[in-house]
């Protein structure tokens, strides 16, 4: 396959009211073929969202809009609709911006890598959909949660003695110690 791919690079810049720095990141691979919504999909499953029952809006360098007719009420003033534009639209090096959930503002910078990617050659296979394919940085719970049943006024829980105890012995090092 030629490299015919692109390649970009998405780091998130803030969300929730507060910035990252340093800023975690994904590369991704992308067909020109694929759509900005096909994009959306992909960023926010690469940075852990669970909830995605939100909105999710693209800006270009230009300043065009690009979201779902599908899902937004009134779309903004020039927009153009994310499930029918294609990542053909972008060219090497353009810079773009990315914001999933219109309350919390996940803000995302995406830059368009000067080279296209044979995604046979850079991930081994080729994918149906976006794919990140490196990857840094710690990612923050959509919701501010640091643990299941963290409801912002309980203190965290203790740490075990051996945090591995009450896990099923599946692993070897995992539950209860075996003698023998």
């Amino acid at each position: 396959m030629a490299r015919t791919w692109l390649s970009i690079r998405v780091e998130l810049v803030s969300g929730r009211g507060e910035d990252f720095w340093p800023r975690p990141g994904r590369i991704f691979a992308a067909a020109r073929t694929h759509t900005f919504e096909q994009f959306g999909a992909a960023i926010d499953d690469a940075f852990g969202r669970w909830d995605l029952a939100h909105l999710r809006l693209f800006t270009l360098t230009d300043e065009t809009p690009v979201c779902s007719f599908q899902v937004w009420e009134e779309a903004p003033d020039g927009a153009v609709d994310s499930d029918k534009t294609k990542l053909s639209r972008l060219t090497p090096g353009e810079q773009l911006a990315y914001v999933f959930d219109m309350g919390d503002d996940w803000a995302h910078l995406c830059t368009v890598d000067e080279q296209r990617i044979d995604p046979l050659e850079q991930l081994g296979f080729v994918p149906t959909e976006p794919t990140p394919y490196w990857g840094w940085g710690d990612l923050p719970d959509q919701y501010g949660r640091r643990w299941d049943g963290d409801d912002d006024e309980s203190p965290m829980p203790k740490l075990p003695e051996n945090p591995l105890r009450d896990l099923p012995p599946i692993l070897p090092w995992w539950g209860p110690r075996r003698r023998g």
